[in-house]
């Protein structure tokens, strides 16, 4: 797969942050870590990717992505996402660079999978003590998008950068959720007011 994620503030760190971190012996480019996150990240059906990090959610483009300017207070991320294992979240601020301890939780993935690789689990049992840790909170537009994405298979950043393909993702859940066909009223609503958020956001008003 194509690795399709995005950035969003840490909203509260799990645990303990390290006193004492250390500089990395990482000697691989930015790309190189992507290349290993995805091929990980593919292995275990992820969707819904989301990397916080310690920023203020000013310094993220609208494609979910950092500034380049971006100044982080900390160089700790949690990396989210829904896998076939269920939702998973891993955090790591060991390194003093934010792409290190990306880097880091790549490894991590990877180590785990080689688990399962010799056919010591039976039920994903490596990746059970990381579910307890709660998913990242998500602002009231992209909560929008991403209710509307569940009935139109595009990426969620399509639509918040593309105001037709928000429309066309709201009437494929305006049809889906209407209560003449089988939906219920209280999902219909839910539809409406996600569309609403959207319009307002791509007006500007929020």
């Amino acid at each position: 797969m194509s690795l399709d994620y995005e950035f969003q503030p840490i909203e509260a760190w799990p645990g303990e942050r390290t006193k004492i971190r250390q500089r990395s012996r990482f000697d691989s480019p930015w790309g190189k870590t992507l290349d290993l996150l995805d091929r990980e990240l593919e292995h275990l059906n992820a969707k819904n990717i989301v990397i916080q990090a310690d920023c203020e959610r000013s310094e993220i483009r609208i494609d979910g992505r950092l500034r380049a300017n971006a100044k982080l207070r900390s160089p700790g991320v949690i990396l989210s996402f829904d896998s076939k294992h269920g939702p998973l979240s891993y955090p790591c601020d060991r390194f003093t660079d934010w792409q290190d301890n990306i880097r880091a939780i790549a490894l991590s993935l990877e180590a785990l999978r080689t688990v399962d690789r010799y056919g010591v689990t039976r039920r994903a049992e490596q990746y059970k003590g990381w579910e307890r840790l709660p998913p990242p909170n998500q602002s009231p537009v992209r909560d929008a998008a991403a209710l509307l994405n569940k009935f139109h298979d595009v990426p969620l950043k399509a639509i918040l950068e593309d105001r037709d393909v928000m429309m066309d993702a709201y009437r494929k859940a305006a049809i889906a959720t209407h209560p003449d066909r089988g939906g219920s009223a209280m999902e219909f609503k839910k539809v409406l007011e996600a569309k609403e958020t959207l319009v307002q956001f791509f007006e500007g008003k929020v």
